[in-house]
C-alpha cells in the first residue's frame, strides 16, 4: 500500500469530508434521543460493508470500470475512503427514525 504519489485536491477533499462526517457523527451521538449503542455499532458496520461491497462490484474483479482515486493500486487514502462510508450508515438510521 502506497502513501500517495501526488497529494492534490482529491485527497484534500477526502480528508475534509471524512473530518466533517465524523464531526457530525460525534455531535449526533451526544443527543438525548440517540440510538442504542448496539444499533449505532450495527449501523456503522452496515454502512461500511455496503459501501465496500458496492465499490468492489463496480471497480474490482476482472472488469475495472474506474481507477480507485488516482492509481490502480491501493493508497492510504483508499482506507480513509472506506472509513467514510461508516457514518453515512448511521445517518441513514437516524433519518429513517425521524
Amino acid at each position: 500500500m502506497k502513501l500517495w504519489e501526488d497529494f492534490g485536491g482529491n485527497e484534500l477533499f477526502l480528508l475534509l469530508t471524512a473530518a466533517a462526517a465524523y464531526l457530525v457523527y460525534f455531535l449526533l451521538i451526544r443527543r438525548p434521543d440517540k440510538l442504542a449503542k448496539q444499533i449505532r455499532i450495527l449501523s456503522l458496520l452496515w454502512g461500511m460493508s455496503i459501501g465496500i461491497l458496492y465499490d468492489f462490484t463496480i471497480g474490482g474483479g476482472r472488469t475495472d470500470f474506474y481507477k480507485i482515486n488516482d492509481l490502480n493500486n491501493y493508497e492510504v487514502t483508499d482506507v480513509l475512503y472506506y472509513l467514510l462510508f461508516a457514518p453515512f450508515g448511521y445517518f441513514f438510521f437516524i433519518f429513517m427514525k425521524k
